[in-house]
């Protein structure tokens, strides 16, 4: 009986210590929202969450980056995803450089927005694979819409 009870005590620590040894990427990951079924997630401000954003971009098969002149990142990107069918399915302002979706297979159109620009996508989600773009806005850096 001692030792089932040692077995349990044991196991029990080890998975207190598993989980409080979660990735750092699980920490500074902003939680994921979701619109019409579309699990997705904006952000990437700072150099910690830039690379949690580049270790969980696997985990999502829609993915795009968003810079400016000279290849700055940016956030505050207004972007619009419809299906097929010209249904929406996402409305969001970008948090930062970085928005990521989890869609089924299908053809995707992205309006990407910043001031007066706008950058349309055409995005194909095979099975099992994944569609990612850039859109890079002429935009000095430092310089916000209406300044």
């Amino acid at each position: 009986m001692i030792i089932k009870q040692t077995r349990i005590v044991n196991a029990a620590v080890l998975g207190a210590a598993l989980i409080l040894a979660v990735p750092a990427v699980a920490q500074i990951m902003p939680a994921p929202q979701t619109q019409n079924g579309i699990a997705f997630v904006t952000g990437g401000v700072g150099q910690e969450r830039v690379e949690a954003f580049r270790q969980a971009a696997s985990d999502y098969n829609l993915r795009a980056t968003f810079t400016a002149t000279g290849g700055a990142f940016m956030a505050n990107v207004k972007v619009e995803l419809k299906d097929a069918q010209g249904k929406t399915l996402v409305t969001t302002t970008t948090q930062g450089p970085f928005f990521f979706a989890k869609v089924p297979p299908g053809t995707y159109d992205m309006t990407a927005s910043y001031g007066d620009q706008t950058a349309q996508r055409r995005l194909v989600v095979n099975p099992g694979g994944a569609a990612t773009t850039d859109v890079s806005f002429n935009v000095p850096v430092n310089v916000q819409p209406g300044k």
